[in-house]
């Protein structure tokens, strides 16, 4: 273990090299400046990066896989906000996402177009059976889920999840996101409704 002297020599050495070189302390500090500048960069672009989605991954047919909703009536058969997805298709870089899906009213298929507009912090703003903001929560291997807050005419609030895919079943990883997502946002995991099985709407 290094004595109280030897410290202080090597203290004075320091202090006595800022002197004789007194450009070091300078280059120690720019150099201390640029690399904060890079880490906020850094930083500022890895949220950015988890913000974006590659375009070509959401553009295409989907279908509805799973939702979840807290109230659970709102997605049970016959709940207006039991959607069966057909289409996304970026628009502009997705600043706009067109979105074709169907609803069942007394069993009957009804297909709907929809353009949702992105706002702050990647919030999706459109209008079905209220007034709805969502978000992209994860897409990856043919599997795209969704988080959606929906207020409609009397000022009701609905909290749901959905999870589609571009085919007819999903991974259990896949899976297993969509639940942690679920129950992370106060949503009970008995509430989720398996929404393929009752899909017998036409293509988009």
């Amino acid at each position: 273990m290094p004595s109280h002297q030897s410290y202080i020599k090597r203290n004075q050495t320091c202090s006595l090299q800022l002197l004789i070189y007194p450009d070091l302390l300078k280059d120690w500090k720019t150099d201390l400046i640029k690399m904060k500048t890079f880490l906020l960069a850094l930083g500022f672009a890895l949220i950015c990066a988890s913000s974006q989605f590659d375009p070509a991954e959401i553009t295409g047919d989907w279908h509805t896989i799973l939702m979840a909703a807290n109230p659970v009536e709102k997605i049970e058969q016959g709940g207006d906000l039991r959607v069966y997805l057909r289409h996304l298709e970026c628009i502009d870089g997705c600043d706009k996402l067109l979105i074709t899906l169907y609803s069942k009213l007394n069993g009957e298929c009804h297909k709907f177009s929809l353009v949702a507009i992105k706002g702050a912090n990647g919030v999706y703003e459109t209008h079905y059976s209220g007034d709805n903001s969502f978000q992209v929560k994860y897409v990856s291997n043919g599997a795209i889920l969704f988080y959606n807050k929906n207020v409609n005419a009397d000022g009701k609030v609905t909290y749901n999840t959905l999870i589609a895919a571009k085919e007819d079943k999903l991974s259990e990883d896949v899976q297993k996101k969509f639940e942690e997502l679920t129950v992370e946002n106060n949503i009970p995991k008995d509430n989720i409704r398996n929404i393929i099985e009752t899909d017998d709407c036409p293509a988009a």
